[in-house]
């Protein structure tokens, strides 16, 4: 079957990854990785509960895997949907 149009950004990192069991919680508000309480960075726990909310108000769908770019890291997608439609002037 052919998909709905859409747009898809992909934005990837070399850092630490995020663990399997870990990849969801990361859009929960004030959640921090295990990786990151144990490298004390600073952070607040908001920024990707702030882009889960934006990409869903656009009907749209993120979410972390693997790195594309190297053997650590993690790679956050996001997808959301193209309107193709003219709009009249």
């Amino acid at each position: 079957t052919i998909d709905k149009p859409r747009v898809r950004l992909c934005v990837s990192d070399e850092g630490p990854g995020i663990e399997p069991a870990e990849r969801e919680k990361v859009f929960e508000i004030f959640y921090q990785s295990q990786s990151a309480r144990e490298a004390r960075r600073a952070g607040t726990g908001i920024g990707l509960a702030i882009v889960r909310e934006y990409v869903q108000a656009h009907r749209g769908s993120v979410h972390v895997e693997a790195s594309t770019l190297s053997a650590t890291g993690a790679s956050f997608v996001v997808d959301l949907p193209l309107d193709l439609r003219k709009e009249s002037v």
